[in-house]
């Protein structure tokens, strides 16, 4: 399965633009969070600071990092998994 649009070249953007560092609010990270790897490299440095604060956080094995698009099954499997280690299973969320 190809990525369709994403899958495409895009505009060229300056090395900079990879480069700059986003100014972060004080406690930005005081909210649940969790980490999805798509790729190892050169993410995996980011999973562990992920892990290293506690949040849950699960790699996608064998994807690239537009398996959102490419393969869009594993990413939600993997997301709702997350959701239910930040919050529960549904079961026990809705009284209903």
């Amino acid at each position: 399965m190809d990525g369709g649009a994403a899958g495409r070249p895009s505009a060229r953007l300056p090395l900079s633009y990879f480069e700059a560092n986003v100014p972060l609010p004080d406690g930005w990270d005081a909210d649940p969070c969790a980490y999805l790897l798509l790729t190892r490299e050169p993410y995996g440095e980011s999973a562990g600071d992920a892990r290293g604060r506690g949040w849950p956080a699960v790699e996608i094995p064998g994807v690239q990092h537009l398996a959102i698009t490419t393969d869009p099954i594993a990413v939600t499997v993997a997301l709702l998994a997350l959701e239910r280690e930040l919050i529960g299973p549904a079961a026990t969320r809705y009284s209903g």
